[in-house]
Order: structure tokens, then sequence, then C-alpha cells
């Protein structure tokens, strides 16, 4: 049987319509896709790159978005995602990483406070953040564990690394919204301890590996230390 998708626009009462047409930069545009629902009642989604006017052969993104009354019912889950896009003319386009960050801050603001993100890192362009969980950098400070950050997600980091049964599919980092303030400072006074021990250590990882990780690592300890100082 053929596979459904239908396109939605930011006049749909979907939860995503608001990416839908929205502009990330001058003539950068989301064109969003709705497909069919997997066994447990999660939808998967498509987002298309859409660059002065003409949509990306490839999704930029595939996903899952599950929506429900209670907060851990409300989640999204990346599957695939390319930063190297290429359209009917023959062009290509590159995401940047700012541009990057951008789309996940707005995938975050889709999860209410108590729900989660997951983003897997078993593909290549994740390639980096496997390496890293694999010598002991803590996921905070990995790229991917940033994208959870930038969403708001990443009060509490969980990395599935060991699917059980197959179920879970890829290796993938699960982050959560705190539920409230004091949820947010508890979690955060948990998290701070471990990045700071990292940021403090002479861990002997490969250089690329620390270059990369270690600035997020200090990132995500002054965003934690803000977070608790103003609980002060």
């Amino acid at each position: 049987m053929k596979i459904i998708w239908t396109s939605i626009d930011k006049k749909s009462n979907h939860k995503l319509a608001s990416l839908a047409d929205r502009a990330f930069e001058e003539q950068i545009f989301l064109d969003v896709e709705i497909g069919p629902k997997n066994n447990v009642g999660a939808e998967y989604f498509k987002l298309f790159l859409n660059v002065n006017n003409q949509k990306s052969l490839e999704p930029l993104i595939l996903g899952l978005i599950n929506t429900g009354k209670y907060p851990g019912n409300n989640w999204l889950e990346i599957l695939v995602y390319r930063n190297e896009l290429f359209f009917s003319d023959s062009s290509q386009f590159t995401v940047s990483e700012k541009l990057e960050l951008d789309f996940f801050e707005k995938l975050g603001d889709l999860i209410p406070s108590g729900g989660h993100m997951m983003i897997e890192y078993d593909s290549t362009i994740r390639r980096l953040t496997a390496r890293s969980l694999l010598v002991g950098v803590p996921p905070d400070a990995t790229p991917v564990g940033r994208l959870l950050y930038i969403a708001g997600c990443g009060f509490s980091i969980r990395n599935w690394y060991i699917p059980e049964g197959g179920r879970e599919g890829m290796r993938k980092l699960q982050g959560f919204k705190p539920l409230d303030r004091n949820h947010q400072i508890n979690s955060a006074v948990k998290r701070i301890d471990v990045i700071k021990s990292y940021i403090d250590s002479e861990l002997d990882i490969e250089w690329d590996l620390r270059g990369y990780t270690l600035p997020i690592a200090e990132q995500a300890y002054n965003f934690l230390s803000d977070i608790i100082k103003c609980e002060n």
C-alpha cells in the first residue's frame, strides 16, 4: 500500500503548522508534510527545505511527533537529519550551523513542559557525538546535546545506547523539558557538577573531540549557572 503524505500550511490546526512557510533566513522556508502513524500512534513528518521557491528533493528532517494529555505523551523524535540538500535544478544547499540551531530551537518550541525530544546519533552526520560519548564525554557536551539545549530539552539527558529488543531503533539522546521552575532548578543542580567535572578534567581524548566539545560544555555550564543564580 502506498504511503500518503499530506502537505500542511500555517492555516492548519496541526501542531507543526507553525513551521510551515516560516522564514528562517531570506528566501529560506520549511515545507511540512504529515504521514502515517506508527504502532504507538505517533505521526511521521517530513520537513523539506524551500530555498528561493524550490523544494529540496529529500527532507531536511524525517521525524515522529506525538501529542497527548500528559506531559510524557508530548515528544518529538528526529530520525533523519540532512545538512546537504539537492534541488531539481541540480543546485545544492549546505545548512549552516547557525541555521541548524535555529531549526531545532523552533522545533523545541512545539514541546510543552514535561515533554521531551530524541535525536539519533547513529548516522554519519552525528559521528562526532557518537565518538565523544564512546570516550566518556558527557551528553551535555556533545553536538547533539547542544541541539537539545537549544530546543529547551537539555535539563536531563538520557543516552539510549543499547536498544532494548531493537524496538527503540537507532542510538539516540533523549532530552527533557522541566515540568516547572522547581524541576528546572533541581535538574540544573544535578547536571552542572557533571559538566564542571568534564571541563576541569584532563581526559585523554583526541584533539578534535576535546576542541569541539569543551566549548559546548562551557556554554552548558554557563547556561545552568545563570539559572541557578537567578534562584538565589
